[in-house]
């Protein structure tokens, strides 16, 4: 029988939060008042969305973007623990379950090698569209109940 270990990715893989970390990709690493001010709680992905607007017409590119969210440290000792499970897939299955999104959850896993260690993500889907950075909706966000739906049907008991 096999073991089965679900993890968060904000805080949990990596320490801190994928979401505000691509502030970081801004040339003042900062947001404008009038975006930080857009923020209404409980709609955190539409808030997002136009926190990559912004950073898309500040001409940051995807791929520094990318660079940045690289940069993001993971939690001590997640990198262990995610060798031990990459060398135990015989044993262990392991998925991420994140509010966070599917593109810089990617690239993060990506960049660190630890990508066969994770056997399936459960996020936000995400994307540039056609015109990069620069679309007018560049992050396609589903909700949290879309997450939980696919997360049903692909578990079997």
């Amino acid at each position: 029988m096999k073991t089965l270990m679900v993890f968060d990715f904000d805080h949990t893989v990596v320490d801190d939060n994928s979401d505000t970390w691509v502030i970081r990709s801004l040339p003042s690493q900062t947001l404008p008042d009038s975006v930080k001010k857009s923020y209404r709680k409980g709609h955190w992905t539409e808030f997002m969305g136009r926190v990559m607007k912004y950073i898309g017409e500040q001409e940051v590119s995807p791929d520094s973007i990318r660079s940045v969210m690289e940069t993001i440290p993971f939690t001590a000792g997640m990198k262990d623990l995610l060798t031990f499970i990459s060398e135990h897939k015989s044993t262990i299955d392991c998925i991420v379950i994140s509010d966070s999104n599917s593109l810089f959850i990617d690239w993060i896993i990506q960049a660190s090698g630890f990508h066969a260690a994770i056997d399936q993500v459960y996020t936000n889907p995400a994307k540039f569209n056609e015109l990069g950075v620069h679309g007018a909706k560049v992050i396609a966000w589903s909700s949290g109940t879309d997450i939980l739906e696919e997360l049903k049907a692909s578990i079997k008991f």
